[in-house]
């Protein structure tokens, strides 16, 4: 049975037999350097007799010249060794490379099983859990998590491996040259140990923590991003930003304490010093004794400090490990979850036949998140095959639960549900949804093609039922929705509250019953007055009494006039419509901070095209905040210190290799431009890749933030497998580079190995003729080594535009309008006439190609963008309630409002009635888009 926890929870028989190949090529790898060490004994030794440490005038001439020629014979051997050990060397470090990004299915098996999860959970799973973002916690795994437990597979555990094999390798290597300094040594080394797995515990807590600080703020942007035409139109980027920083805070105050325990981690290991120290005390006591040569004693002290630096170099890897298993078990906390209504339950009956006969039997009922509030209570109904029912009623009547309940997306606390007299709860439940077709009241298109929406109904259906289907529901009328008034009614609060100069109503009303859209229009009614209004809308009952109607088509004025003239008109396109619908560490963690805040701020002054682009989605913004602005960190916190570390290390071995031979220390420093190269090209090569990969991925993260956004209509039409599908093509992408990358990386290693013992050969031959030539002696060979006033008057002036997604096809072809401040104008028409792109040149999500759009005279260009927008109230179609309390969604881009103009705008939007009878009143949160209200 599989295991459910740890790494590798997931791996096959093929997995395993690739992880015993990296594994054993990684143990090659770490092996290399001692192994070099050991055949360097010998040739070193040689070097330890007469003459090593007297200077070139005294030392006799036949003694110096047979240590020129043990040089020269040394570079010969290490010449023989580089070209020997470096070709070998290919092998396991391709091997180490191939298998760790081959393991890569693993962690795609991760995300599978993962997104599969996610979308096998009962709906009441995502309500109750929508304070915390499941749209972004799923964002944040898939591409986050997911990427660091494929990082540590593919890199970390592989260096670990190497590094423990250069530890254990090198310590017996030293034991076997000089077991009395190895055994003198050996303990000191394990102080390297314990702090690192103390401090690694610490790192796991705080990781773990930071995550979930960070999940808070990364809801916040994925709302305001995902909602971003809501956030501009609100002038709403302060306020986004304001609680986006707050919530970095706590995320930032953790990094610092983990940087801290970071760095009192690395500090520890510089005690390595000191063990150098120590050791070449012993091994100087050793030579003067005669128990030991003094080559001899240097070997085996480099391999006692080879092993611990491998050590010291194993344990970061560590950390990596820990902080991925911390992230794995987290990931199978949610795949191991078993839903309250499992879809992949195959138990249950399958009736033969369904005829549709329908009936509640005394249901009583509750959502999950407000158990405290009834809705249904004693509920029954019956419904006989074949015949048709409507369901009216105010919001939070209860109309959708009904749906909700017969959908099995919750269960009822009390009472049954029956189908052809059979309780539903016995019933199969995916062959259940699969009789069913349910049409919410916003429709949801995945970012795929039309066909492929069509198919989530159907999976296996053929393309002559897919355009049957499609001609059938275009001869059908939308279906009128119930709930959206509730979160209308708090929308057009918020547009009253900054007492705008300008209102728009973008079929303010078009998705209400005839009830609700009465109350509402009469508040509307009132609100228009004295104020500059545009309202869109599909008929003209709701726009009588306009001051002028435009009729649009293809982006043309076609007609103009009061309601009563063009209901007169002959042929007039106006009365038609009035029987249409439609429906639509320190210093890295403050930097982390300051590049997050710095990062949406930049995105939230983008124009509104750039958003419609593929690439731009919220999914994939989202990704890169919560992954980009850490790689910053990482490269500031730890990258800067470790290269602060090594550039300081560098030039101190540079200056005093100078001193002891300059000309020796010219070469080897001349060498070291080649080991860059090496290093550079491969990281060139393989950052072309992997930018492929990132691109893979954030389709993936798209698609997964798609699905769990709309798991509703996931759930209803049971598409769960067709999401995984696309899911596992996206996937495919970055398993192929990753393999091209493995061999790049080996062949980098490789190369870098081998110049790396080439440059030790060029140094031994260069020497060898300095000391044939008496300008350097043995001992200076070795130590060369080691930023208004509106009155309402707006004007077209012929305007050509068209959508920067699709440039060749032009929206308007020198449209002119002209509205008197103060008046009230109607545009109407037929869906795709573009009436809400003209308010969308108003509030300048877009500008014009050609033409320009005055107010009050000035071309709305010269106006600050943000002061412009203040002016201007928007009530569009798609209602957005982003994730807080009724009173904050009013509120929103008012920064400073008042408790009393709150309850002003919300009477005006004749919302205090039903905003009275919920449990919290103005607190009752709204839940992600609003979903609590529902």
């Amino acid at each position: 049975m599989k295991s459910k926890t740890g790494l590798f929870s997931y791996s096959d028989a093929l997995d395993k037999l690739l992880m015993l190949i990296g594994t054993l090529g990684s143990i090659g790898d770490g092996s290399m350097t001692p192994l070099t060490m050991f055949i360097l004994s010998g040739l070193i030794n040689d070097f330890s007799g007469a003459g090593f440490d007297i200077p070139n005038e005294v030392v006799d001439k036949s003694a110096l010249r047979t240590q020129a020629v043990l040089c020269c014979h040394c570079s010969w051997v290490i010449s023989f060794h580089c070209i020997d050990f470096g070709v070998i060397s290919l092998l396991p470090k391709a091997m180490k490379e191939y298998v760790g990004q081959e393991l890569q299915r693993e962690a795609n098996c991760i995300r599978m099983e993962y997104l599969k999860a996610v979308l096998r959970q009962e709906v009441g799973y995502f309500d109750t859990n929508a304070t915390s973002s499941t749209s972004f916690k799923v964002i944040s795994t898939i591409s986050s998590d997911a990427h660091i437990i494929q990082d540590t597979i593919a890199e970390k555990i592989p260096n670990c491996l190497a590094h423990l094999a250069s530890f254990i390798l090198s310590l017996t290597v030293a034991f076997l040259l000089s077991w009395r300094l190895a055994l003198a040594a050996f303990p000191l080394t394990l102080f390297f140990i314990a702090p690192g797995i103390g401090f690694s515990k610490v790192l796991k807590g705080l990781g773990t923590k930071m995550k979930d600080a960070y999940g808070i703020a990364g809801s916040i942007a994925e709302q305001a991003i995902s909602s971003i035409h809501m956030t501009y139109s609100y002038v709403g980027e302060h306020q986004t930003l304001h609680r986006f920083s707050c919530a970095l805070k706590k995320s930032m105050k953790l990094g610092i304490k983990q940087g801290l325990t970071k760095g009192l981690l690395i500090g520890s290991m510089e005690t390595i010093y000191a063990v150098w120290a120590f050791q070449a005390w012993v091994g100087s006591v050793l030579v003067i004794q005669g128990s030991e040569t003094g080559g001899i004693v240097f070997i085996a002290g480099v391999c006692i400090m080879v092993g611990g630096v491998s050590i010291m170099n194993a344990l970061p890897n560590l950390s990596f490990i820990i902080e991925a298993t911390d992230a794995a078990t987290q990931i199978h906390e949610m795949i191991d979850r078993i839903p309250v209504t499992d879809t992949e339950e195959e138990k249950g009956k399958i009736l033969p036949s369904v005829r549709g006969q329908i009936e509640f039997r005394d249901v009583d009922f509750s959502y999950p998140s407000r158990p405290d509030t009834p809705i249904l209570q004693g509920f029954n109904l019956e419904v006989q095959a074949g015949k048709t029912i409507g369901l009216v009623g105010g919001s939070g009547s209860g109309k959708s639960t009904i749906i909700s309940l017969l959908e099995r997306f919750y269960d009822p606390e009390k009472g049954d549900i029956l189908l052809d007299k059979y309780k539903i709860k016995r019933l199969q439940l995916k062959w259940l949804r699969s009789h069913m077709g349910l049409v919410n009241q916003e429709p949801v298109l995945f970012a795929t093609s039309i066909k492929e929406n069509i198919l989530f109904g159907k999976e296996d259906a053929p393309m002559e039922l897919i355009i049957h289907a499609a001609k059938a529901a275009n001869a059908h009328d939308f279906i009128i929705n119930y709930l959206k008034d509730m979160k209308l009614r708090i929308a057009i609060a918020r547009a009253l509250i900054r007492d705008p100069k300008i209102l728009l109503l973008d079929e303010a009303t078009s998705a209400l019953d005839a009830e609700s859209e009465r109350l509402l229009q009469e508040a509307l009614d009132q609100a228009s007055q004295g104020r500059t209004t545009i309202i869109i809308a599909h008929c003209l009952s709701t726009i009588r009494k306009a001051d002028l109607i435009v009729v649009l088509q293809s982006g043309k004025e076609v007609e103009s006039g009061s309601h009563d003239e063009l209901m007169d008109m002959n042929n007039g396109k106006g009365g038609a419509y009035s029987k249409l619908h439609y429906n639509f560490a320190i210093m890295g963690e403050r930097l982390t901070k300051r590049v997050r805040e710095k990062m949406l701020r930049k995105l939230l002054t983008f124009e509104i095209g750039w958003f419609d682009e593929d690439d731009n989605t919220s999914a994939a913004i989202c990704a890169r905040l919560a992954t980009e602005a850490n790689t910053v960190r990482s490269l500031i916190a730890e990258r800067m210190s470790l290269l602060v570390q090594v550039s300081f290390s560098a030039s101190l071995a540079f200056a005093l290799g100078l001193l002891a031979s300059w000309r020796v220390s010219i070469v080897m420093i001349a060498m070291q431009p080649l080991l860059i190269a090496s290093f550079y090209s491969k990281s060139v090569l393989i950052k072309s890749m992997s930018a492929k990969i990132k691109k893979a991925q954030s389709e993936g993260s798209q698609l997964a933030s798609e699905a769990t956004i709309n798991h509703r209509t996931i759930t209803a039409f049971s598409s769960q497998e067709r999401i995984l599908g696309l899911f596992e093509a996206a996937m495919k992408c970055p398993r192929k580079e990753s393999i091209k990358a493995s061999w790049f990386s080996g062949l980098g290693l490789f190369s870098s190995q081998f110049l790396t013992t080439a440059a030790i050969a060029v140094t031994f031959w260069y020497g060898g003729r300095l000391m044939n030539q008496k300008l350097v002696t043995p001992k200076n060979l070795f130590q060369a080594f080691v930023h208004l006033d509106i009155k309402g008057q707006i004007e077209l002036k012929k305007m050509v535009f068209s959508y920067p997604a699709r440039p060749e096809q032009t929206i308007f072809k020198g449209l002119s309008l002209k509205i008197e401040a103060g008046k009230t104008i109607a545009l109407v028409g037929q869906r795709g006439s573009r009436k809400s792109t003209v308010i969308g040149l108003m509030e300048r999500l877009y500008d014009p190609l050609e033409g320009s759009v005055l107010i009050y005279g000035s071309d709305i260009k010269s106006y600050n963008l943000r002061k412009l927008r203040s002016y201007i109230a928007l009530v569009s179609q798609e209602t957005t309630l982003f994730a807080g309390t009724i009173r904050e969604n009013i509120a929103y881009g008012t920064e400073d409002a008042t408790e009393y103009e709150v309850r002003k705008a919300e009477m005006l939007a004749n919302a205090h009635e039903f905003i009275s009878s919920t449990s919290d009143g103005y607190d009752t949160y709204c839940g992600e888009r609003g979903v609590q209200l529902s």
